[in-house]
This record gives C-alpha cells, structure tokens and sequence, in this order.
C-alpha cells in the first residue's frame, strides 16, 4: 500500500451507524485517532436525518437496529435519491444477495466480529 493509513484517514469525514453504544464509542475512538472526522447515530432512522444535510467520505452501518437497520437505511437514500460515498455494511451474517447490495451502492461488506486495523485496510481500498 503506498500510502500510510493515517495519511489516508486523516482527511475524511465518517457516518458510524450502530445501536450498541460501546461499537459507537470505540469506533469513534478509533477513526479520532487516525485524524478522521466521525459522527455517529444510534440507528437507521437517526442516520438518515443526518444524512439527509451532510455529507461523508464514508459510512460504516451495522447492519441489524432497531428502529432503521442498514437495509431499511439503504433503501430510504435510494428511494429518496440521497448521495452518499463508499458505504460498508458491518454484519455477523448476510441475508442480502450481492446483486441486491450492489444494486444499492454497498461498497464492502465488513464481516463481524472485526478488528479495527483489517477494517481500515478494507475501507482503504476505496481511497
């Protein structure tokens, strides 16, 4: 890899989607320390309101919450045309077929449990 992955995140701005608190705050952590920019939202339906006035390099959504999951997310920005970059869908299981999760602009699908060094290589791959 030519760049270095600090040099990678620290100019970018991520959307972390999750209902577990704890994922929320180590990721934020985490990305805070490679420079990045974070925010973060507590299920779908908060994401998409973010979403809908700002924009991100990145978003990295569990996939099941309650109250908007990253499906239900997905769906709601391609039915209201809200465009978004590089979105990584973060699930101990898929229950969506790829042609569907291309169809919605999913970018990689970060499998659970993860470590945070492998998933800043795959997100770096976008980059």
């Amino acid at each position: 890899m030519s760049k270095k992955l600090e040099d990678i995140f620290k100019t970018k701005k991520v959307l972390i989607v999750d209902d577990e608190e704890m994922i929320r705050e180590i990721l934020q952590e985490e990305f805070m320390d490679y420079g990045t920019d974070v925010t973060t939202a507590m299920n779908g339906e908060e994401a998409f309101k973010i979403l809908e006035c700002n924009s991100f390099d990145f978003i990295v959504c569990d996939m099941k919450m309650p109250n908007g999951s990253g499906e239900w997310l997905l769906y709601q920005l391609k039915e209201k045309k809200i465009k978004f970059n590089n979105f990584f869908l973060c699930t101990g299981f898929i229950t969506m077929p790829e042609e569907e999760l291309k169809s919605l602009s999913v970018s990689d699908v970060i499998k659970k449990p993860f470590d945070f060094k492998s998933m800043l290589i795959t997100i770096s791959k976008y980059f």
